[in-house]
């Protein structure tokens, strides 16, 4: 019988919180919470089925996919509802025997944010009783602080 040894490599890396949605990660941007899912991609579906390889983050974003099968690969991520990737949330990538190739993600978002326009009658910036909503104002996050949405 004819021994083979398995070509396998690892993939680590991290997702960060990409708050300025420039693909990068820049000061004061760090990584994600724990359990979100990174998975190698096997069936190419873009979602992750049982038995694909996977590893979730830990407390830092960080995450570690051990013995991969050395070739091209398609590593994806499973974004949570709330979160917008800011680059692609799946990546090819050559995978090395006995390497550990790394892999960054980056995604904005993570909650929402509500409130109420008032005619603040009394000029307080306390909502009182008198105080009544306003209707058609469009509200935005201003990102690029030019104040033009």
């Amino acid at each position: 019988m004819e021994s083979r040894q398995l070509m396998a490599g690892d993939i680590a890396g991290t997702i960060f919180e990409d708050l300025n949605q420039n693909g990068a990660r820049d000061g004061g941007e760090n990584g994600v919470q724990a359990g979100w899912r990174v998975f190698v991609d096997t069936n190419l579906d873009g979602k992750y089925t049982g038995g694909e390889a996977s590893a979730l983050t830990n407390k830092d974003g960080d995450y570690l996919i051990k013995g991969v099968s050395a070739g091209v690969q398609r590593l994806a991520v499973e974004i949570p509802s709330g979160w917008t990737p800011t680059k692609p949330a799946s990546q090819d990538l050559t995978v090395i025997n006995a390497t550990e190739v790394k892999a960054d993600f980056y995604a904005f978002g993570g909650g929402d944010i509500a409130g109420t326009v008032w005619n603040d009658l009394g000029n307080d910036g306390t909502r009182d009783a008198l105080d009544s909503a306003l209707a058609g104002w469009t509200i935005f996050l201003d990102l690029n602080k030019n104040v033009v949405q």
